[in-house]
């Protein structure tokens, strides 16, 4: 694998314009188109959660290495947002463990392509990184719609809330 080598720090590509396109995009276009859809599709609504419920992990991690940055506070607030959504969502009556899994592997999957483009972007200072940070959280609303359309809604939908409601109609 070839990388990039700069002389000195003044050489290296500026990531902050990276970054920022990748959060801005998935807060203010992305997350109010998913809110639009998630009268018919349920789990896209809830993208924007699945990357909150994954930003905690590092942040909290990192606090305990007594890097207490923004990003600590901020995924305070992210934590009581994740078990609200968690407990409001999910669950008997509600939709299945199965698609909450599917929510975080998508948060997971997001923050890898939101990581891959900035080590790109210092390896060879490509602009193809600040159009992978556009697409991300489209590419998580794909997966989530995906799974919402697995097996016909088999994922999202809560097997006990099927027989209960079928015994309920008898």
């Amino acid at each position: 694998m070839r990388t990039a080598r700069f002389a000195a720090s003044s050489e290296l590509p500026d990531p902050t314009g990276v970054f920022p396109c990748g959060q801005y995009n998935a807060f203010w276009v992305a997350a109010p188109i998913a809110a639009l859809l998630s009268g018919r599709h349920p789990l896209v609504g809830l993208s924007v959660y699945s990357i909150m419920i994954v930003n905690v992990l590092p942040h909290v991690v990192a606090a305990f290495g007594g890097n207490f940055g923004g990003g600590f506070f901020t995924s305070l607030l992210f934590a009581a947002l994740a078990v609200w959504i968690i407990h409001a969502c999910f669950g008997p009556g509600r939709m299945s463990y199965g698609a909450l899994a599917l929510l975080v592997a998508g948060g997971i999957i997001a923050h890898i392509v939101l990581a891959a483009p900035l080590l790109l972007f210092l390896n060879s200072g490509s602009s193809i990184a600040v159009l992978l940070q556009l697409a991300n959280p489209f590419l998580l609303m794909l997966i989530l719609w995906l799974g919402e359309r697995w097996r016909d809604g088999a994922l999202i939908s809560n097997r006990r809330n099927q027989l209960t409601s079928g015994a309920a109609r008898t």
